[in-house]
């Protein structure tokens, strides 16, 4: 049984070596697809050179496009399914999948729409000083996206994240657009900045969805979304119009000590289980015409009964 050094524990972002016994048939394919990874058969060099060729096999085959990237993952998730029932040779491989951008400054073209991600991702800290194109991208693992700035538009309409995406503290100087993108597991926006307009119409979120303490300056458009999971938008700021007309709650919705500054619709919202707006400050108009509660929180009521009075002196 052939032998190959390749375990890597993230969490200290350094390699640490742990021989594993592969099937000669599935180490022969893992390095055909990966012939960065060769050096590590016998021990292989230091951690920081292993690290470093697989970022740049990552550089290298992101620069070919689409197509050729999306090969390597066809290849990749059709030998991952080989090893379902295999975990240490899971781990092997997941490390070996990974795309690892993390840190980088991209001043090039950073274009990545309908590429296919078949591990795990990490843009953490990246600064994207170009448009960031994310469009129809499917990513398989988690996707993490943490601290990374952009500097132009990020594009994510039609993506889909099928494990746990973190943007927790992401700065757009930009738009963010991700509209009709479908979050699989956690999403998380957690004191993100948005210095324009973050628009989700239609997206899908079907885990735990948090975008607690982020700002948005620009319009926030969520209209038409569909919220699976508990949903935080705990001490949100709002700065400009904020759209959630015809959104679905299905899981519990949180938004203590949100701020609007402009115009907030929930037009048409449908809040399925509790929903909280404890000292929630609306500092412009609100309207939850048309929207359904579980259980009506008091403040929405004296809107309702705001409504009613208004339009009874109007009559």
């Amino acid at each position: 049984m052939d032998k190959i050094w390749l375990s890597c524990n993230p969490t200290l972002g350094r390699w640490i070596f742990l021989r594993m016994n592969l099937p000669n048939s599935t180490r022969a394919l893992l390095l055909d697809l990966n012939p960065w990874a060769r050096g590590m058969e016998k021990g292989g060099p230091a951690a920081e050179p292993l690290v470093q060729a697989r970022r740049r096999a990552g550089e290298m085959r992101a620069a070919d496009g689409h197509r050729g990237w999306n090969q390597w993952a066809a290849a990749m998730l059709a030998l991952r399914q080989r090893l379902q029932h295999d975990a240490p040779s899971l781990q092997v491989w997941r490390e070996t999948a990974t795309a690892d951008f993390a840190g980088q400054i991209l001043r090039g073209q950073c274009i990545f729409a309908e590429f296919v991600f078949p591990g795990p991702v990490d843009f953490s800290g990246v600064r994207f000083t170009l448009d960031a194109w994310y469009n129809a991208a499917q990513f398989m693992d988690t996707a993490d996206f943490s601290e990374a700035v952009f500097d132009g538009d990020g594009f994510f309409e039609h993506a889909h994240f099928s494990r746990p995406a973190a943007f927790d503290r992401s700065r757009w100087s930009r738009d963010a657009q991700f509209r009709m993108s479908k979050f699989s597991e956690r999403a998380s926006f957690r004191e993100a900045r948005f210095a324009r307009d973050a628009w989700f119409a239609g997206t899908q979120f079907h885990g735990e969805l948090s975008f607690a303490g982020a700002e948005i300056a620009g319009e926030a458009g969520f209209g038409s979304c569909c919220c699976h999971g508990p949903t935080e938008f705990s001490r949100t700021h709002f700065r400009g119009n904020a759209g959630f007309e015809r959104a679905r709650f299905i899981g519990a919705a949180c938004f203590d000590e949100a701020r609007f500054e402009r115009k907030a619709w929930f037009n048409h919202a449908s809040f399925q289980a509790q929903a909280s707006f404890e000292r929630t400050r609306f500092h412009g108009p609100a309207d939850f015409a048309d929207a359904s509660f579980a259980d009506m929180p008091a403040v929405i009521k004296s809107f309702a009964a705001l409504a009613r009075q208004f339009n009874d002196r109007s009559a």
